[in-house]
């Protein structure tokens, strides 16, 4: 399995490898042209300055030529060449270099200068130009006559003549300069190319230290560092999303974690009490088996624990199937001010026990979409819950009204001495209460985490508030036709 580092690292070699080769190419083309262009200049340059010496006098073409001025005509060590042609092909002049040898020269007459490479006399390459020109009238000329500078634009009969000339010398020195440089080019391009080598693996492990560092921090965590984040001590804009997200994600771990712990120590703690009960009661009703009425109450009781065991496993299962999504929605037209009804009259022995008042104010003909047995349940917890913790002699309060649009409202109340503000946000953790010694009874601590869950189900919202003479409100904001959840 290759590394990132690696990659990234070869690619910039490469793609670094490709850009400096083609900017030598570049260059060496540039500069190479440049050094050409040069020669050719001062090659025409000298071939100008032999036609200047060149005269004519009608018929006679003479060429004022002093070799002192242009010893590199003469000398024998890598001299230099030149030849002038008359149109009708005879040779004017030519240099002593040449030694009776032709240069080469082309038939078809151009106005430009043209440049060739060609092989010199010697066999050296040379680089040669080529000037087809018009030699200059002599001082006993005729001084009104205009000359043509294209030859081929010589009037007939004038008497006039045109000629070529041909200048040539060694490409040595160009062709040094030229290799000079592509070795400098090629050097150059090696050397940074060899620092790019060196440079770009630490610049490129610097830049994915913060990768490296949180890849350290996720490998280091297990089950029991869940409340660790990922952190960064440089952050980096690009990281700070996946960091988020990755946080998100362990603290929704780190809490699912947390609810199981809960869970099975919640569970095993509320289940402690009625398993003892039941001992208790078994090892009771076996020792006086006689008693017949003894024994039916024991039986009696050990229905009532049975019943509630069964109930809190019903509700754990209830929320299991909610949370992962498979509890269905089966939507259906309801009446609120029924299914409140129906909810407070179930609830309505225990409220006298206590003496609470059980009060409802729900408009007639409220009605919408909705799940009736969820509602029923979501209901029934929230109403239990408000009479269980109420005063004696208190007063439970459930209002309903249409919200926006055909949303309905629906408010449980209730006085609650004992709650404080810091604990609204832990009222739906499962087997809370606010009084732990309240364990083993009729509530498990499952009813408004039970009344959260189904609510989300349903698309509805659960809010909770304590108002400053301590009276605890539940609002529940449910929509019309919900779209199920999941």
């Amino acid at each position: 399995m290759s590394s990132l580092r690696g990659r990234l690292s070869l690619r910039l070699v490469g793609i670094s490898a490709l850009l400096l080769i083609a900017v030598g190419l570049a260059l060496r083309l540039f500069v190479g042209a440049w050094l050409e262009e040069e020669t050719d200049d001062a090659l025409e340059a000298k071939a100008r300055a032999l036609i200047t010496l060149t005269q004519q006098e009608p018929p006679r073409v003479e060429l004022e030529f002093a070799d002192e001025f242009m010893p590199e005509f003469e000398r024998e060590d890598q001299p230099e060449y030149f030849e002038i042609w008359l149109l009708d092909g005879s040779v004017l002049e030519r240099s002593r270099s040449l030694a009776g040898a032709d240069l080469p020269r082309r038939e078809d007459l151009q106005v430009e200068a043209q440049f060739s490479d060609l092989r010199l006399p010697d066999g050296r390459w040379g680089r040669g130009v080529q000037i087809d020109f018009v030699p200059q009238l002599g001082n006993g000329s005729r001084d009104h006559l205009v000359l043509p500078t294209d030859p081929r634009m010589l009037p007939l009969g004038s008497g006039l003549q045109g000629a070529s000339l041909v200048v040539a010398q060694g490409r040595e020195e160009l062709d040094s300069r030229l290799r000079h440089l592509s070795l400098v080019l090629w050097v150059g391009v090696a050397g940074l190319l060899a620092t790019i080598t060196l440079v770009i693996p630490p610049v490129v492990r610097n830049g994915l230290r913060p990768l490296q560092q949180m890849g350290r921090q996720v490998e280091a965590m297990n089950a029991r560092s869940l409340h660790s984040r990922l952190a960064l001590e440089d952050p980096v804009e690009e990281l700070q999303p996946v960091l988020n997200r990755l946080n998100a994600l362990l603290d929704r771990i780190e809490e699912a974690f947390e609810r199981e712990r809960l869970l099975s120590s919640n569970l095993a703690h509320e289940l402690r009490t009625p398993i003892a009960e039941l001992r208790n009661l078994a090892e009771v009703g076996s020792r006086w088996p006689e008693e017949a009425q003894a024994v039916e109450a024991y039986f009696r009781d050990v229905q009532q624990i049975s019943e509630l065991m069964e109930r809190a496993v019903g509700q754990l299962l209830l929320l299991a199937r909610s949370e992962g999504g498979h509890e269905a929605v089966e939507l259906g037209l309801l009446d609120i001010g029924e299914v409140l009804a129906a909810c407070c009259a179930r609830q309505q022995l225990a409220a006298r026990q206590r003496g609470v008042e059980l009060v409802q104010d729900v408009p007639a003909g409220l009605q919408l979409r909705s799940d009736r047995a969820k509602l029923e349940i979501i209901f029934s917890n929230l109403l239990a819950n408000a009479v269980a913790y109420s005063p004696e002699g208190g007063r439970v309060l459930c209002r309903a009204t249409r919200g926006r649009a055909s949303d309905c409202v629906v408010e449980v109340s209730n006085t609650a001495l004992g709650l404080e503000e810091a604990d609204l946000p832990l009222l739906a953790g499962r087997f809370w209460r606010k009084d732990p010694s309240r364990t083993g009874g009729q509530n498990l601590g499952l009813g408004l985490t039970l009344v959260r869950t189904l609510a989300e189900l349903l698309g509805a919202t659960v809010e909770f508030r304590l108002s400053r003479d301590k009276v605890f409100t539940v609002t529940l904001m449910v929509p019309d036709s919900p779209r199920p959840a999941g």
